[in-house]
């Protein structure tokens, strides 16, 4: 029963970083970027949250510190090497490198999501302490409504602290999700569909703005986002997918390299050879994820240190 779980989760980790690649390919804020938006980001936290186990507060730090830390550094110095081939591409122009700025290139480009995480279950790792089902709860969503009061304030915090009181409340709810055993309940195949319409229609309609990264995003999010999560996961308890299981293994290498290599390789690529755009951004997607996936190989069997693998 512990695999059959651990491999309809690694699905839909490997469903939601192909969805990131494909949200991070697609210029604009039409309805597939915002059906992407609308609920990407809140899965893999509320993933990370289902898996989450309470143990003591130095070794959980340390172990978060390895899995999460060591891999932003690593990702770091591929977007400093990316951000010299840039500037040597541009003739000159390299991008910006200001530490503190949350669209810094260099540190916080597409990994921000492992800062963020670690936030994340530093604040749970605390949280989890208290003997008392209710204060977390209240502290959960109270961390969501005070970063939505930021948001509306248009008060950012820095190394996304701001973002990482949203998803403290998806990573709970991934934790309720296995406590309470909601994991066990299946829905029909026709009833998972359905609330993936249901889903898009919404979005089609009212076209909600999600950016977690910015934390921008409607009061309603938690509704908004748990709807696709969890009819997709009903999905996933029926696939056998062998490939989308081993993106959901690797996803965090995804993750990291995927935006540098679009914009070090496929996008001067493209520069030069014209496709209709549907097709350039499933060549982009496709080929980036081979790319990742034979790096992903290469790092494992000589370098898994890169990675917090130890």
């Amino acid at each position: 029963m512990k695999t059959i779980r651990l491999n309809q989760f690694d699905i839909l980790k490997g469903i939601g970083i192909i969805l990131v690649m494909f949200g991070h390919a697609i210029l604009g804020n039409g309805l597939i970027h915002n059906l992407i938006y609308g609920f990407h980001m809140p899965l893999f936290f509320f993933c990370s949250g289902f898996f989450f186990k309470d143990k003591p507060l130095k070794e959980s730090i340390i172990k978060d510190a390895k899995g999460l830390l060591i891999p932003w550094m690593t990702f770091c110095c591929v977007l400093i090497l990316c951000s010299f081939i840039l500037q040597i591409l541009s003739n000159g122009l390299s991008p910006q490198f200001h530490p503190l700025d949350e669209n810094c290139y260099i540190l916080y480009y597409t990994i921000w999501f492992l800062v963020c995480m670690f936030i994340v279950r530093l604040f749970y790792r605390f949280i989890s302490k208290i003997n008392n089902r209710l204060i977390i709860n209240i502290l959960c969503w109270g961390g969501y409504f005070f970063s939505f009061i930021l948001q509306y304030n248009n008060i950012n915090f820095p190394f996304f602290i701001d973002s990482a009181l949203t998803m403290l409340l998806f990573f709970h709810i991934g934790k309720i999700f296995n406590s309470q055993e909601y994991y066990k309940k299946k829905l029909p195949m026709w009833g998972a569909i359905g609330l993936v319409i249901v889903y898009a229609l919404f979005v089609w309609l009212a076209a909600p703005l999600v950016n977690i990264k910015e934390n921008c995003f409607p009061i309603y999010l938690p509704v908004l986002s748990i709807i696709p999560i969890w009819a997709l996961y009903q999905i996933c308890c029926r696939m056998k997918s062998v490939f989308l299981l081993h993106c959901g293994v690797v996803s965090l290498t995804i993750m990291g390299l995927h935006h540098p290599i679009y914009d070090v390789v496929m996008a001067p690529i493209f520069n030069r050879i014209i496709f209709p755009y549907s097709i350039e951004v499933m060549l982009t997607v496709v080929l980036t994820l081979i790319i990742v996936l034979i790096i992903n190989k290469i790092i494992m069997k000589y370098a898994p240190c890169l990675l917090g693998k130890f």
